[in-house]
């Protein structure tokens, strides 16, 4: 997992939470404005707490293994870059024909291996 996208995630979830509370104050202003029952939000109220726990938590477990999730992160692409580099040298070292057999073709390699 990417450490930005655990932190992007983190602060989406909380400005999504940031909100629902918004809804909820919203809906009583306009009620009040126009003399009708604000909906009844009990449920989403302890929705929002909950979640706020849970990324209180979250956040929690991502502050303790940060560096750590970081220094993976770096072993990991430096491990993908030797095995890209060693795919590359394994391919650009290919051995050589001789001069005259360079410029075969593969229809023509293909040809030759057809008529033995």
């Amino acid at each position: 997992m990417n450490v930005n996208e655990i932190k992007q995630f983190l602060s989406f979830q909380a400005k999504a939470l940031d909100c629902l509370e918004f809804l909820i104050k919203y809906d009583r202003e306009q009620a009040m404005k126009t003399n009708q029952p604000a909906e009844r939000t009990i449920v989403l109220k302890a929705f929002i707490d909950t979640q706020r726990r849970s990324l209180d938590v979250a956040n929690l477990l991502f502050t303790k293994h940060e560096q750590a999730i970081i220094k993976d992160e770096k072993e990991q692409r430096v491990k993908v870059q030797a095995i890209k580099s060693k795919t590359l040298a394994t391919i650009t070292q290919q051995p050589k024909q001789n001069a005259e057999n360079e410029e075969v073709g593969l229809f023509d390699a293909l040809q030759g291996d057809a008529n033995q």
